[in-house]
């Protein structure tokens, strides 16, 4: 895989918002004119100082998911986020909930709805050969890993 692509919101584009759609979409549009991701397939995507919520930060992430899902070949997206909870149906609440490229609209409360997100999760991600990995900023790095090389 390529070189890895790292993105830290807080220290290349001093955004802390991404739970406000605006900031997010003008983010978005800034990294669009910068052509930041290029080609790239291998990306580190920092957001452990800003504030998270959704929709606006599910829809940020499917950013990145629907340019790697574009590129050839195995691809990684990896999020580090801050220490929200060490659950993990509270972070997959944060980064897809209400997101299009999984198209998840109900938040997980149980194990049972925790299985099948993570289904249906890993299942596109294999579909587009994308593997996430998601690291908390906690004393442990917790890590939730989904997809292709999960």
């Amino acid at each position: 895989m390529n070189n890895k692509l790292v993105i830290n919101v807080v220290e290349n584009y001093s955004f802390r918002k991404l739970y406000q759609s605006d900031f997010v979409n003008e983010l978005k549009a800034r990294l669009v004119q910068e052509n930041a991701l290029s080609n790239n397939k291998n990306i580190e995507l920092n957001i452990t100082s800003c504030r998270v919520g959704y929709p606006a930060t599910p829809h940020f992430i499917d950013f990145f998911l629907e340019h790697l899902s574009r590129q050839e070949g195995e691809k990684n997206l990896t999020i580090k986020m801050g220490c929200v909870s060490y659950f993990e149906w509270v972070c997959l609440n944060i980064i897809v909930l209400e997101g299009t490229f999984f198209n998840m609209n109900d938040k997980i409360n149980s194990e049972e709805e925790l299985n099948k997100n993570r289904s249906i999760i890993n299942e596109k991600l294999k579909l587009n050969k994308i593997t996430l990995n998601v690291i908390l900023n906690n004393a442990e790095k917790t890590e939730f890993k989904y997809g292709y090389n999960e």
